[in-house]
């Protein structure tokens, strides 16, 4: 992916270092390079505005406005003035929300939402706590399951504000080979690795990945 000029071989994929996920406030964000990540990202721009360059389309984002992007996906960010801009962002891992991604199946990633004020305001209430706890020390008792209950609550929130297209009850099998793919999206994998996961043969798996 080649950009206004931008020379790039291979862009850099941030990790997230050994936790499942990790919040935190950014102050006065400049301009990046292009870049992916290991893990799903969710960002809520609080002040300033700019251009996200999301899979080699810009897209022009202000204050209140919310990305969540994928394993698959890689942004760059382009500010509009010298004084950049604030955000809340968090980085979380697929199978630690599995649950509440899994009930939103049908939605597509990336996203690029802005939200009802109501939403913001939620959001905004949420971020800081999350920010807190995510700073604890690992060893914090509770620690684990108040991250899973915040994140749910704000995925919850904004993913009901898109438009469903989904037809029918989540499949179980939808569900966990997608969980398995996210998971492992830049790792070569094989069909008889995703069936394992899944819990049905290699025939099996191929017959119902086809389908789905």
């Amino acid at each position: 992916m080649r950009q206004n000029g931008d020379k790039m071989s291979i862009p850099v994929r941030w990790e997230l270092d050994g936790a499942v996920c990790e919040a935190y406030e950014v102050k006065e964000r400049r301009d990046s390079r292009v870049h992916g990540h290991h893990h799903f990202l969710l960002t809520l721009i609080t002040r300033g505005s700019g251009v996200q360059t999301l899979n080699g389309k810009d897209i022009p984002f202000a204050e209140n406005e919310v990305f969540i992007l994928s394993p698959a996906d890689f942004h760059k960010n382009t500010v509009r003035d010298d004084k950049g801009f604030d955000y809340f962002g968090v980085k979380f891992h697929y199978s630690f929300v599995h649950s509440v991604l899994s009930e939103f199946s049908d939605v597509e990633f990336p996203i690029h939402l802005r939200p009802s004020r109501r939403c913001v305001e939620k959001l905004r209430a949420i971020f800081p706590m999350l920010i807190e706890e995510s700073s604890q020390n690992n060893e914090s008792r509770g620690r684990e399951e108040l991250l899973r209950a915040a994140l749910t609550q704000m995925l919850v929130l904004i993913l009901r504000e898109l438009p469903s297209t989904r037809k029918k009850e989540p499949n179980e099998f939808y569900s966990r080979s997608l969980g398995f793919l996210y998971s492992n999206f830049r790792s070569p994998v094989t069909v008889a690795e995703a069936a394992a996961y899944s819990g049905y043969s290699e025939n099996y798996f191929n017959t119902m990945f086809r389908e789905h």
